[in-house]
């Protein structure tokens, strides 16, 4: 795990590129003054700690949604990190049209909602918790490589729609 400054930046990293500039300040101080979670008895990690805290501010952002989680979690979390982060609304699928009670890790149900994203130049990016949950946050095309760079301060590799763990495409044969 990178040390607590290097983390520290990262997170810094990841919100000048998708936290909105009037929650930034906010986030800012919050990092400042951010310790290692890593190990802890009860957060377990700092990513834990830190979306803890995004949702306890009311701040949609980096958020996680269990493996079995509805997609109209998924779709809700997207819409209000557009909105929130961007001041933007895109016309997402319908989660109904996934199926009746279909989860974030039906096949390609993720693809189908970074595609819309995509035709407004945003797209979703994966935090690899390495764990049975979809860490997830919204970022703009352009801004791809350095949202990996700073996932990968914060300690974690960045996946996006052509990770296979996002894909969730049944094994062929």
């Amino acid at each position: 795990m990178q040390s607590i400054e290097t983390q520290r930046k990262g997170y810094l990293a990841l919100a000048e590129i998708s936290l909105s500039e009037s929650r930034r300040n906010e986030f800012e101080s919050f990092i400042a003054s951010l310790d290692d979670y890593n190990g802890h008895d009860d957060y377990y990690t700092t990513l834990n700690f830190v979306m803890n805290w995004l949702n306890e501010q009311g701040i949609a952002w980096i958020c996680a949604l269990d493996w079995k989680s509805d997609i109209g979690l998924l779709r809700s979390k997207i819409e209000q990190q557009l909105a929130g982060n961007f001041g933007a609304e895109v016309d997402l699928p319908d989660p109904a049209s996934f199926g009746e009670f279909s989860s974030v890790s039906k096949p390609l149900a993720f693809v189908a909602y970074d595609d819309a994203l995509r035709e407004f130049e945003f797209q979703l990016g994966f935090i690899d918790t390495e764990n049975d949950e979809y860490v997830i946050f919204v970022h703009r095309v352009e801004d791809a490589e350095a949202a990996r760079e700073a996932v990968g301060k914060i300690g974690y590799r960045y996946m996006d729609r052509e990770s296979p763990n996002v894909r969730n495409e049944p094994p062929v044969g």
